[in-house]
């Protein structure tokens, strides 16, 4: 609604749809899964939600180079996909940490929200 509602404004805009930002500032999911794993003997994440990790620092470099090239809509994610449950694995690894990661569905993850699901394939 909120791109609708921009759109509907002007033709001079630029909305950019990403995924999954993590960077060295602000909450995110690297620091969690970190803080988590520090916290715990184990942990449970979910496996069937997919999407891309996007460096905070590579989103703003490709913001500056946006500006300019036209308005429009964009999508701007890194490369690649993966699970949260792949996507913490890789963190633990990087970081060294070997401590045991669950991977369980978005139904045995008892959250607040209800998630979209979307697959892969």
């Amino acid at each position: 609604m909120a791109e609708q509602f921009v759109s509907s404004l002007t033709n001079r805009f630029y909305i950019v749809r990403t995924s999954w930002l993590y960077g060295s500032n602000g909450k995110n999911f690297v620091d969690t899964i970190i803080r988590l794993l520090a916290e715990k003997d184990a942990l449970r994440v979910v496996n069937d939600q997919f999407g891309s990790p996007t460096l905070t620092d590579d989103l703003a470099r490709l913001l500056r180079e946006l500006m300019g090239r036209g308005y429009g809509i964009y999508h701007a994610t890194n490369s690649g996909v993966c699970t949260w449950y792949e996507f913490a694995v890789e963190i633990a690894e990087r970081q060294g940490i070997r401590k045991q990661i669950i991977p369980v569905t978005s139904e045995e993850f008892d959250r607040p929200a209800r998630r979209l699901q979307i697959s892969a394939e």
